[in-house]
């Protein structure tokens, strides 16, 4: 099953949303791909709950703004009785590295009187629920943060085998990047790496979510993207561990532990 076969927005139909989880989610401004794959993969029962803060371009001093003015909106989404909070920028959570993200996460937990979840480490910690120590990368990104991106991975124990990136500087161009476009930089990341145990598609901009498991079949490889990844997360977070079809084996398979 595709994601295209799956039902559209099955959270939205139930009239008691929420009963099951609410999920609060800080994006970056620019960050509208986030809205449209989560939207599709929630399952009945959970919803998510979206507050943004400026971001336009992956800089330090940008990222920095960001993770500065953080705390607040984790503020704003305690008043939505949130039961988790989730950090939606994969280069906002890595930037500074394992301990800067362990830093923020505890600053939003604290505010919000809830766990955080961060983009990056939930694509770790899915990475590692798969099984892959050697893994390659497809990204939009520079050069510049994919040389982040690669010391962020491997601080985590990871072997790069290859990062193919579509080099794209501004937050909102990233979006116009098709699926079928996603698609074969995966493929091109994947060819370049010979032997791997899995693919991470980095960026929570990049529309990824109608390609993971045309990839997976197409080459074997189990593909997980950083949407894909952060919701696998906070639904194991507040507890919810049902399958869910369509987008790839990582949400295909219940509990994953």
């Amino acid at each position: 099953m595709n994601a295209s076969d799956t039902p559209v927005a099955a959270w939205l139909h139930d009239t008691e949303f929420g009963w099951k989880a609410r999920l609060g989610v800080i994006n970056p401004s620019a960050g509208i791909t986030f809205d449209h794959e989560w939207a599709r993969m929630l399952p009945k029962g959970v919803s998510f709950h979206v507050t943004r803060l400026l971001l336009e371009r992956g800089t330090t001093e940008a990222l920095d703004a960001m993770a500065k003015q953080a705390p607040d909106a984790a503020a704003l989404l305690k008043t939505s009785r949130v039961h988790a909070i989730c950090y939606g920028c994969t280069i906002g959570s890595l930037y500074r590295g394992r301990a800067g993200e362990d830093e923020l996460a505890r600053k939003l937990s604290d505010v919000a009187s809830a766990p955080a979840v961060m983009m990056a480490n939930s694509a770790v910690e899915a990475l590692r629920a798969l099984g892959a120590s050697r893994i390659a990368v497809a990204n939009p990104y520079t050069a510049e943060t994919n040389a982040r991106v690669r010391a962020y991975l491997e601080e985590c124990g990871f072997e790069i085998a290859a990062i193919e990136t579509a080099s794209i500087a501004k937050s909102w161009n990233i979006t116009k990047l098709r699926p079928d476009e996603v698609y074969a930089l995966a493929v091109r990341a994947i060819e370049r790496a010979g032997r791997l145990d899995a693919l991470f598609l980095s960026c929570g901009n990049m529309r990824s979510i109608d390609v993971i498991a045309r990839i997976e079949a197409d080459t074997g490889v189990p593909t997980i993207s950083s949407n894909q990844a952060m919701l696998w997360k906070a639904l194991r977070t507040v507890g919810v561990n049902e399958p869910l079809p369509g987008f790839g084996r990582l949400l295909e398979r219940s509990p994953v532990s």
